[in-house]
């Protein structure tokens, strides 16, 4: 009996070719479906600006037997790059006080300077520096001074700041006399100024400054500011700030001042702006 052989089933291709196609193409090219759309450019930082504006207010109150009040106010606006600084500072003070129920006014003074360093942010920095005030309680009717100096930093991180800076000024003074007339004077001044700065925690702010500025001709014919603060910012804007100053000018009472020496504790805020 004669059988019939059935013929071999070929096996497909089709399955075989697609696999040798996907294992064969270029890694490179990944699946169209797989490519996704790249990712938008993240914003660029708002850059910092270089000017810096702070204002601030302040007072104090002190009760008994002469009880009195101060009120104090200041304006500060700086501009800084690499090069060059340019600075502006404005305060004004006011106080009264009450003696046997009598009321007059003890303090009324204001102080204006301007200051262009070059180079501040490096250690030696060549400045110019012009002043401008008026002062009741230092019988100041009006002085003016100006010069050139040099400030030598010997810690600025951002945390520390300390520096000190010397001075040759010119001045010219509008002063009163005790029998009511006036004088004007002119004279040379050294000055000399340290400053102190410390940040506390990110919050705290800690500043010390001294200025002694004696006659070129006379050193014994000085004036002498001490001032010292402490802030607590609030926020952004706000600070809450406690202040001490003290004025001693040798020839005050020569020209019919109470006292050489006046001296205040006011409390108050700092807005930047």
């Amino acid at each position: 009996m004669t059988g019939v052989i059935p013929a071999r089933r070929r096996p497909a291709l089709a399955p075989v070719l697609l696999l040798a196609l996907i294992f064969t193409m270029p890694a490179a090219a990944p699946p169209v479906l797989a490519q996704s759309t790249p990712a938008a450019a993240p914003e660029a930082e708002k850059k910092p600006s270089n000017w810096k504006r702070t204002g601030e207010l302040a007072g104090s109150l002190f009760l008994g037997n002469k009880p009195q009040t101060v009120l104090t106010t200041r304006l500060r606006a700086s501009h800084a790059d690499s090069t060059f600084e340019f600075g502006s500072d404005l305060r004004f003070t006011y106080g009264s006080a009450s003696d046997e129920g009598e009321r007059y006014v003890s303090q009324r003074s204001w102080f204006g300077s301007i200051n262009a360093d070059l180079w501040p942010h490096a250690s030696q920095s060549p400045f110019l520096l012009a002043t401008l005030e008026s002062s009741l309680e230092r019988r100041i009717d009006l002085r003016a001074s100006g010069g050139a100096g040099h400030k030598l930093t010997f810690v600025d991180d951002g945390t520390s700041l300390a520096n000190l800076s010397v001075a040759l000024l010119a001045e010219r003074s509008w002063l009163p006399t005790k029998e009511n007339g006036r004088e004007i004077t002119s004279l040379a001044r050294f000055s000399g100024r340290v400053r102190l700065r410390r940040r506390v925690g990110g919050r705290a702010v800690f500043n010390a400054e001294t200025f002694f500025r004696p006659e070129a001709y006379h050193m014994t014919r000085f004036t002498l500011t001490n001032s010292a603060s402490a802030s607590f910012r609030m926020n952004e804007l706000i600070n809450l700030k406690a202040s001490y100053l003290d004025n001693y000018d040798s020839r005050a009472r020569d020209r019919g001042a109470r006292s050489n020496y006046d001296g205040q504790v006011v409390l108050g805020i700092e807005a930047d702006f």
